[in-house]
């Protein structure tokens, strides 16, 4: 039953690890070391302390769920960047390029932008290089979401490339 008693939970997490070294548990449930890390990683970021949630589950041997719950509670917490890379270490990838455009890191947007599948995302990142002048890569972006519009509109006034644009009219 969750009570929303955070610190009781990472004890009771703790003290579960803790028993689980000093007795035969190991023989019994394989899995006991695992869920007790898992509880500590939730529960140390709902206690504030995200550094050692975060570095548990960014460990290699820590599930992808672990990752993606741990970059859930930081997103409601608005830690961004946490978040994001916990996201980006779980291949959730529109989900990390989602908290990365909330801190405005559009260079990690940008190395993201190949497995990102969202057009939303994609005409987001779009419109911030045009706003810094980068029409190029902002024509792309448009392209991969199928924005013919801004496409036609990036390629007339700005890329004089009159010809490009005959291609999404026809």
């Amino acid at each position: 039953m969750c009570r929303g008693n955070y610190p009781k939970a990472l004890t009771n997490y703790e003290r579960g690890l803790v028993d689980y070294n000093t007795s035969t548990l190991a023989a019994q449930n394989p899995h006991h070391r695992t869920q007790c890390l898992a509880g500590i990683a939730r529960m140390s970021i709902r206690c504030g302390d995200s550094r050692k949630g975060v570095g548990i589950a960014m460990d290699n041997e820590s599930s992808r769920l672990l990752r993606k719950d741990c970059a859930e509670i930081l997103e409601s917490m608005k830690q961004f960047s946490e978040a994001a890379q916990l996201y980006e270490k779980s291949e959730y990838f529109d989900k990390a390029a989602s908290a990365y455009i909330k801190l405005k890191n559009w260079h990690k947007v940008g190395q993201l932008l190949p497995q990102i599948s969202s057009a939303k995302i994609n005409i987001q990142y779009a419109k911030a290089k045009e706003s810094e002048g980068k029409y190029e890569e902002a024509a792309k972006a448009y392209e991969t979401a199928k924005d013919y519009d801004n496409i036609i509109r990036i390629n007339l006034e700005h890329l004089n490339n009159p010809g490009k644009y005959i291609s999404f009219c026809l």
